[in-house]
């Protein structure tokens, strides 16, 4: 990226760094929790390392999107 001078992101991030979130429903002020799994530590020191280097650098442009899991435990699955 720069080799090429792109100082743009989007990291496709899980709601599970909310680990067992303080509030529901869990907002965007909502502290980073412990996560429970080794998929939510990646995407929250990842998450991190992203913030860390826009504060360095504020040339960069980090989006962070965090989703949810779209099939949960619904009747219809």
């Amino acid at each position: 990226m720069r080799n090429h001078g792109c100082k743009n992101i989007i990291f496709s991030s899980s709601v599970t760094v909310y680990g067992d979130p303080v509030e529901i429903p869990i907002t965007e002020n909502c502290p980073k929790g412990v996560c429970t799994n080794p998929y939510g530590w990646t995407k929250s020191m990842l998450g991190q390392v992203l913030i860390d280097v826009q504060e360095a650098d504020n040339e960069w442009n980090v989006v962070i999107l965090r989703y949810f899991n779209p099939v949960g435990t619904h009747a219809y699955g």
